[in-house]
């Protein structure tokens, strides 16, 4: 997938995203293309026959078209193998702006998205801080990152919000693992969201536990 032909938004900054979707047009459209090459389409709405039919449709005014799709993890399960199919074989003259609120660690289709696509975080206020500890961990910067985690757990940040985003980082950092070390890395992120669902350990301490083992492991 070429880097820039696809990107996925996700958070709940929907002002920063507005702009960037502005940004955007203006870099690939030309000034009255968005009534013939720009195409905004809403998750739920979507049927498989409609996708196929944009993604098969040719610019009329501009070099590209733009194709928005909101609120894409309530795309049905047909419309999301198809777009998957798309991205991995994508058609050069159309770009894709793909938008959600929240990444769901469980839902896989949004994870293989993430691999496929550009990722550009749109996260309110403190939540940008999860990504900068995620970044931490990935990088074995144990002080910094449970010095982080310390601060995000005394500023109210949501435990499950945290776990989900360190998943998510440990997936995108696979490749740079040997299997042995992604795969301990894993269990005991998992390990870690059982433990606090069950109410097995407090959150903050199992955050904390967690942190320090990830941040400390080797390969």
């Amino acid at each position: 997938m070429v880097e820039k032909s696809a990107y996925f938004f996700l958070g709940d900054d929907f002002l920063s995203k507005e702009r960037k979707v502005d940004i955007i047009k203006k870099e690939l459209l030309k000034d009255d293309a968005a009534l013939f090459d720009l195409e905004v389409l809403q998750g739920k709405e979507s049927t498989p026959r409609q996708l196929s039919e944009v993604f098969k449709r040719l610019p009329a005014v501009s070099k590209v078209r733009l194709i928005i799709i909101k609120d894409i993890e309530r795309l049905n399960a047909s419309c999301k193998v198809q777009l998957l199919s798309f991205l991995k074989n994508p058609f050069p003259k159309i770009y894709l702006v793909l938008e959600t609120n929240n990444f769901d660690i469980k839902d896989s289709f949004l994870v293989q998205l993430s691999h496929l696509c550009r990722v550009v975080n749109f996260q309110k206020g403190r939540p940008l801080d999860v990504f900068s500890l995620s970044q931490a961990v990935a990088s074995k910067k144990s002080i910094e990152a449970l010095s982080m985690l310390s601060r995000l757990i005394l500023a109210g940040e949501k435990s499950q919000k945290i776990l989900g985003i360190l998943l998510w980082q440990w997936k995108k950092i696979e490749p740079r693992l040997s299997k042995r070390e992604f795969r301990q890395g894993l269990d005991m992120l998992l390990e870690t969201d059982l433990f606090i669902k069950r109410g097995l350990l407090k959150p903050d301490l199992a955050l904390e536990l967690l942190v320090a083992r990830l941040s400390l492991s080797s390969a």
